[in-house]
């Protein structure tokens, strides 16, 4: 995950759940009216929608999930499916407050050291701990 946040943040794609933090700070700032709040989070919510089918449409006609990594997928979508509501939630949203530290302290590094290390820490926290972003 966090190479892909890099890679997405460096190619000047707006990962959603990021995008939730960024918006709504413009909005408060005045650089962004509540309207191009929800331009931008819609945009970036169907782009994200668009890229995860995508993805997975092609790693299914590439062969990708099957044998082990197929397995795999499929345990992970049981276990994740399983949990309670209110619990997820509440990991959900600590997860979404470390993405959205990395997406803004990625914006603040100078250069690449700084972008991948300002990436790297805020999601191996949020995965060392176990909150959960999918």
């Amino acid at each position: 995950f966090p190479v892909n946040l890099l890679l997405a943040l460096q190619c000047g794609g707006q990962l959603y759940t990021g995008n939730t933090a960024n918006m709504m700070a413009a909005v408060c700032e005045g650089r962004a009216t509540p309207t191009d709040m929800a331009r931008s989070l819609g945009l970036s919510w169907m782009g994200n929608l668009l890229g995860c089918v995508g993805f997975a449409v092609a790693c299914k006609y590439a062969g990708v999930l099957e044998g082990g990594a197929g397995h795999l997928a499929a345990m992970t979508l049981a276990t994740k499916t399983s949990y309670e509501l209110g619990p997820l939630m509440v990991k959900a949203m600590f997860c979404n407050w470390l993405v959205c530290l990395a997406v803004f302290l990625s914006m603040q590094a100078k250069d690449m050291t700084g972008k991948y290390l300002s990436v790297w820490l805020p999601v191996s926290t949020f995965v060392s701990i176990g909150f959960e972003h999918s």
